[in-house]
C-alpha cells in the first residue's frame, strides 16, 4: 500500500497533529511555514540533518531563512527552541564527545589562501575551535563528506580544481583536534572536469574509500565513477571504477563490512549496489523509475534488521523504501505536502520507526521545514479513511480489487460535522485514501453519470483512527456513453499546429464502430492524422476509431495548417467534434414531444443569416423564444417563434456590418440531454471604419454541454505566453461574468523554455473554495499523466518521463497542456469571484506561476440595447436588465458629462423619478415599482443624451 500524506498548512504548527496514546505507536507530520504573527521565521527553510537525543527528543541541523540553525523539538516534533549556529550546510557530523563538527568552503574566490575549514561547536552554537588545513591552496575547494575516524581524528573529502588549465582532483585530508594535518591525499587529475559529490567512509581495516561521479550523463556521455581506496595513513591502495554504471549519491558501510552505494544508472533507474573491499560487485538491486517515478536519491541508511532504508524525492514527494539485507524491496511509503517537497535526511529510531527531514513548498512559495515520523512499516498517518472503489461485475455488492476493475480518478469525499470536506481521487487499482481528523463523517462517491450506481453511498461513519469503507459500483444500464474533447496549442498565421482529440467511453459497455466527425473552420486545412479518416463534407472529416471498451480512452492527433491572410489575426476559428454513437440507452422523458431545435448560421451576400429549425420527429408543443446579441449587447430579447412543425425552419436575417452576432434559443421542454442551442457569426462584413468586432466568441458558453459534442474556439495569435492558464467560458466583459452553476473547463499550457529536456513536469492547481472538488473530471492532455486530488483541494498532474525537449531545439514538441472540468458550488450568490492560477514545475526548477483566471457570478449581466444615444462617444449600460431588486446604470464617454441626471418614466411617458448620478454610476432601487417595462432618460446639464428601456421582473 502506498501511503500518501497530503496535508499542508500555513500555520506555525501543521494543521493536523497525529500522535497516538503510546509514543512511537503512530507517526506524525510537521510542516513549519509561518507562525501566528505572520513573520514567517520558517519560510525559505529546510531541515538537513537529524540528530537523536537520549531523552527521545531531536535536534535538526537546519537552514532557516538563510541562517544556519539548530532546531530543537520534542519527541512529537513540536519545536522547543531555535538556535543560530556557525553552519549546517557542507558537511556536518556529531562527534563522539557530542559536540558538532562542520566542514565547509570558506571563500568563493580562486585561489584564496584558506579555502576550506573545520569548525567544532556545541549545541548552543558556541565555537570550540576553527581550523584550516595546511596546504589547501588550489582554489574552488569544498567539503562534501566528513567522518570521525576510529582514532578520534577527523577525515574529510571533497573536490579541488585548477583553473588554468582546468583540472579537477579528489582530495582527502585527515586532521586532529589541534588543527594539525596528519596526512592529505590528492588524486591525479580525474578523467573529466565535471566530477562531483565526493563521498567518504572508513572501512573495516581502518582505511578509507572515497567515491566521486560525473555530474551529468547522456547516451553519448556515459557515467564515470571513480573509487579510490586509501590506507589508514592516506596511501592510495587502488583506484578503479565499479562494474555497474552508477552515479553515486550515497556511500555506506554495511553491517557485514562490505560497502553500499546508491544512485542513478544510465537508464535513470535507481541502483543499490553492494561491493566488497576490493570494489568488486557482490549484488545490485535496480528500482525502475517506471515503477517508482523520477527523482533523486537523498539518503541511504542501515536498518536494525540488517537491511537498508532509502529516502528519495520522487515526483515532488518523499519516498521511503525498505529492503532486506540482499536489496529486495519489502515495502515503500510516500509522504508529502500538496506541492513540491524535498528529502534531506533519514534516521531509524530506537522503536524501529523512521524520522525524515527536508522541506515542503507552497504553490510557488518558499520552502518550509518538513518533518515526518513513521512506525516501523513507514506509516506516518493513522487517521485515514480508506478503501476500494471497483466495478461490481458479479453484482454481489462487495468490492474485490483482486478481480474487479478499479474506477480510476473517480472522486470520494468525506464531509465532517465539525470541519469541512476532504477528498481523494481513486488510484488505478481502485484504492483511495483520505487523511481526515477524528470526526463523524458522511462519505460519498461522486458518480460520473446516470449509468452507474453505488450499492451504498452517502455513508455515515464515526471515524477515530483508520476507517475502511469500500464502494461496489454497478451499472444501471448496459450501454456505452461516448465523450469527446478537442484541443490544440494555438493558431498562428501560416503555421501548422497539432490538434488533439480524445475519445472516452464513460458508459458501462463497450462501444462498437466508434467514429468522430470533425468540422474545421474554413481557414484550417487538414494535413495528416494518426487514425484513418475521410472527408464527408466541406472541411468536415470523419475519423475511424473502431471499438472502445467501457471506461477506456484514446487520443489521436491531427496536423492542421492555418492560412496566411493577415486579416485572420484576432479572429476566432472553431473546431467542432461529434463522437458516435451518440445515442442513449435511457428512455426520454414521457413529456417530451419529440421536437428538437437546431440552430445554424451563415454569412451570405452581405447578410448574416440565422436559421432556427425543428429537426425532431414531432411538432413543437408551443412557441419558444430566441435572443440575439450584437457584440456585448442584447439587441433582440425573448422573441417568440413557432411552434415549428417537423422540418420547418425560421430565418433571422441581420445586417453584415462586422458585428459579432450570437443567437440563443430555448430548447423544447423535457428534451433529452443538456443541449442549450446557440450559434454565432464573427467577421461578416465590416463597420463604417472597415473593421470587425473581435474578442467576443469565447465570452459565452458553447452548445456543447452534451458529452458527445465539444466545440473549441481559439483566436489567431501573434505572440503568446507559453505557460498560461485559460478558462472556458471566458466570461462576459472585463469582470468575466458567468451565470451561477455554469461549469468551467480549465486548460493549463506549458512549454519547456529551458536549455535541456525536462524529464518530469508537474502541474499544481489549488482550487478556489467556491468550486466543488467532487465534480472534477481530469480531461484531455498532450501527454500521459497521473492525476491526484489532494486533501486540501489541490489538483496535481504529474507527467513522469515526459522528456519534453527545449523550445530552441524543437519548438513544437516542447509544448504541452492538460485540461480539467469542474462545477461551481450550487447557486453561488451574485458578485462571487472565482480566481484561479496554476504552478508548473519543470524537473527541479522553481515554479512558473501562470496568469490568474477570473470569473464573476452574475445574472442578467448582458447589456440590453438602449434605444438611442445622442453623443457619438457615449456608451450606456444597465445591469442587470431585467432586474428584480436593483439595477446599475453605467455611463462611459470620451468627454466629461456634467450634472448627469436619471429620469424614470412609465410606458405612457409620465415621469416617476428624477435623481442624480454619483460619478458615472446610478443605482436604481426597485422599491414599489410594479413588474413591467419602463423608459429612462439621461440628461447632462438638462440636455437629453440617451434614452432606453428597463424591465422589472
Amino acid at each position: 500500500m502506498n501511503i500518501k500524506l497530503t496535508l499542508f498548512s500555513s500555520l506555525w504548527l501543521i494543521i493536523l497533529v497525529l500522535s497516538g496514546n503510546e509514543v512511537g505507536a503512530q507517526g506524525w507530520e510537521r510542516i513549519y511555514f509561518e507562525e501566528p504573527s505572520g513573520t514567517m521565521p520558517y519560510a525559505s527553510s529546510s531541515a538537513e540533518y537529524i540528530f537523536l537525543q537520549l531523552n527521545g527528543s531531536f535536534i535538526f541541523g537546519a537552514n532557516v531563512q538563510g541562517q544556519a540553525s539548530f532546531l530543537f523539538t520534542d519527541a512529537e516534533g513540536l519545536i522547543t527552541d531555535l538556535v543560530d549556529v556557525p553552519g549546517t550546510g557542507g558537511a556536518l557530523m556529531r562527534a563522539s564527545d557530542q559536540n558538532f563538527v562542520y566542514g565547509y568552503r570558506s571563500n568563493s574566490s580562486a585561489p584564496p589562501t584558506e579555502d576550506v575549514y573545520l569548525r567544532k561547536y556545541n549545541e548552543n552554537g558556541d565555537v570550540i575551535w576553527t581550523h584550516s588545513p595546511e596546504g589547501h591552496l588550489f582554489g574552488n575547494e569544498g567539503v562534501t563528506d566528513l567522518v570521525e575516524s576510529s582514532d578520534a581524528n577527523y577525515v574529510f573529502a571533497g573536490g579541488r580544481a585548477n583553473f588554468s588549465p582546468q583540472r579537477l582532483y579528489q582530495y582527502v585530508t585527515k586532521m586532529d583536534e589541534a588543527g594539525n594535518t596528519i596526512w592529505k591525499y590528492v588524486s591525479p587529475e580525474l578523467p573529466e572536469t565535471n566530477m562531483y559529490n565526493n563521498r567518504l567512509i572508513e572501512t573495516t581495516d581502518g582505511g578509507f574509500l572515497v567515491v566521486a561521479s560525473s555530474s551529468w550523463f547522456t547516451e553519448n556521455n556515459p557515467i564515470i565513477t571513480n573509487m579510490v581506496k586509501l590506507s589508514s595513513s592516506g596511501f592510495p591502495l587502488w583506484e578503479r571504477s565499479p562494474d555497474a554504471d552508477i552515479q553515486v549519491e550515497e556511500l555506506l558501510l554495511a553491517p557485514d563490512g562490505n560497502i553500499m552505494m546508491s544512485g542513478l544508472n544510465m537508464d535513470r533507474d535507481f541502483s543499490l549496489l553492494k561491493v566488497d573491499n576490493d570494489g568488486d560487485t557482490i549484488w545490485e538491486s535496480v528500482f525502475p523509475a517506471a515503477t517508482i517515478g523520477s527523482g533523486l536519491f537523498n539518503r541511504l541508511i542501515n536498518t536494525a534488521d540488517g537491511g537498508f532504508a532509502l529516502l528519495f524525492t520522487i515526483n515532488d514527494d518523499l519516498l521511503l523504501l525498505k529492503t532486506d539485507a540482499d536489496g529486495n524491496e519489502e515495502w515503500r511509503q510516500s509522504y508529502g505536502s500538496p506541492f513540491r517537497d524535498y528529502g534531506q535526511d533519514l534516521e531509524q529510531l530506537p522503536d524501529g520507526g523512521y524520522l525524515l527531514a527536508g522541506s515542503a513548498n507552497g504553490m510557488g512559495e518558499d520552502q518550509a521545514l518538513y518533518l515526518v515520523r513513521t512506525d516501523d512499516m513507514g506509516n506516518a498517518l493513522s487517521e485515514i479513511i480508506e478503501g476500494y472503489v471497483t466495478y461490481d461485475r458479479d453484482e454481489n455488492c462487495t468490492a474485490d480489487p483482486d478481480s474487479e476493475q478499479g474506477l480510476e480518478d473517480w472522486i470520494v469525499g468525506a464531509t465532517g460535522t465539525t470541519g469541512g470536506t476532504f477528498y481523494a481521487a481513486v488510484e488505478a487499482d481502485g484504492y483511495y485514501q483520505i487523511p481526515a481528523p477524528a470526526d463523524d463523517y458522511t462519505v460519498a462517491l461522486s458518480l460520473p453519470n446516470v449509468y452507474w450506481n453505488a450499492c451504498v453511498n452517502d455513508v455515515a461513519l464515526s471515524h477515530i483512527d483508520t476507517t475502511t469503507l469500500d464502494f461496489a459500483v454497478q451499472s444501471v444500464e448496459q450501454c456505452p456513453l461516448m465523450e469527446v474533447q478537442v484541443q490544440h496549442f494555438g493558431l498562428r498565421l501560416c503555421e501548422p499546429t497539432t490538434m488533439f482529440v480524445q475519445c472516452r467511453n464513460q458508459g458501462t459497455e463497450a462501444a462498437e464502430n466508434v467514429s468522430v466527425e470533425l468540422n474545421l473552420a474554413d481557414s484550417l486545412s487538414l494535413l495528416s492524422a494518426t487514425v484513418p479518416f475521410q472527408q464527408t463534407g466541406p472541411n468536415t472529416y470523419t475519423f475511424t476509431i473502431g471499438e472502445l471498451d467501457f471506461l477506456e480512452a484514446m487520443t489521436f492527433r491531427l496536423e492542421v495548417q492555418l492560412g496566411c491572410a493577415v486579416e485572420l489575426l484576432g479572429q476566432s476559428l472553431c473546431v467542432e467534434a461529434h463522437i458516435f454513437p451518440d445515442s442513449s440507452c435511457l428512455l426520454p422523458d414521457d413529456n417530451w414531444t419529440g421536437a428538437s431545435v437546431e440552430l445554424r448560421a451563415a454569412c451570405n451576400e452581405g447578410q448574416v443569416e440565422f436559421m432556427i429549425k425543428n429537426v425532431g420527429t414531432a411538432p413543437m408543443a408551443g412557441p419558444l423564444n430566441y435572443t440575439v446579441i450584437e457584440d456585448h449587447v442584447i439587441m433582440q430579447e425573448e422573441i417568440p417563434f413557432g411552434p415549428l412543425t417537423t422540418g420547418q425552419q425560421l430565418n433571422v436575417p441581420l445586417p453584415a456590418n462586422g458585428s459579432f452576432y450570437r443567437l440563443e434559443s430555448e430548447q423544447e421542454p423535457n428534451h433529452p440531454g443538456l443541449s442549450m442551442p446557440s450559434v454565432f457569426v464573427e467577421g461578416c462584413g465590416t463597420n463604417e471604419a472597415g473593421e470587425i468586432s473581435l474578442g467576443f466568441v469565447n465570452q459565452y458558453s458553447f452548445d456543447d454541454a452534451d458529452h458527445f459534442v465539444d466545440i473549441h474556439c481559439s483566436e489567431v495569435l501573434g505572440a503568446y505566453d507559453p505557460n498560461a492558464k485559460s478558462a472556458s467560458p471566458l466570461g462576459y466583459e472585463t469582470a468575466h461574468f458567468i451565470a451561477p452553476n455554469t461549469p468551467i473547463d480549465y486548460t493549463i499550457q506549458f512549454q519547456n523554455v529551458g536549455t535541456a529536456p525536462a524529464r518530469t513536469v508537474v502541474v499544481y492547481d489549488r482550487l478556489p473554495q467556491v468550486l466543488d472538488p467532487a465534480t472534477i473530471r481530469p480531461g484531455l492532455s498532450s501527454h500521459d499523466y497521473d492525476f491526484e486530488l489532494l486533501t486540501d483541494g489541490v489538483v496535481r498532474f504529474t507527467f513522469t518521463n515526459i522528456n519534453l525537449p527545449d523550445s530552441v531545439s524543437n519548438p513544437t514538441a516542447s509544448q504541452g497542456f492538460v485540461q480539467f472540468h469542474i462545477e461551481q458550488d450550487s447557486d453561488l450568490p451574485s458578485g462571487t469571484t472565482i480566481e484561479n492560477e496554476a504552478a508548473i514545475f519543470f524537473d527541479s526548477n522553481p515554479a512558473i506561476i501562470t496568469n490568474k483566471t477570473l470569473h464573476t457570478i452574475g445574472s442578467d449581466f448582458i447589456r440590453v440595447s438602449v434605444d438611442h444615444t445622442y453623443l457619438p462617444d457615449l456608451s450606456v449600460r444597465a445591469f442587470p436588465n431585467p432586474f428584480s431588486e436593483s439595477t446599475t446604470i453605467e455611463v462611459e464617454a470620451a468627454s466629461g458629462l456634467e450634472d448627469l441626471s436619471f429620469h424614470l418614466l412609465d410606458i405612457y411617458g409620465r415621469e416617476l423619478l428624477v435623481d442624480h448620478f454619483t460619478g458615472n454610476h446610478y443605482l436604481l432601487e426597485r422599491n414599489d415599482l410594479a413588474a413591467g417595462t419602463y423608459l429612462y432618460q439621461l440628461r447632462s446639464n438638462g440636455g437629453l443624451v440617451s434614452v432606453g428601456k428597463i424591465l422589472v421582473q
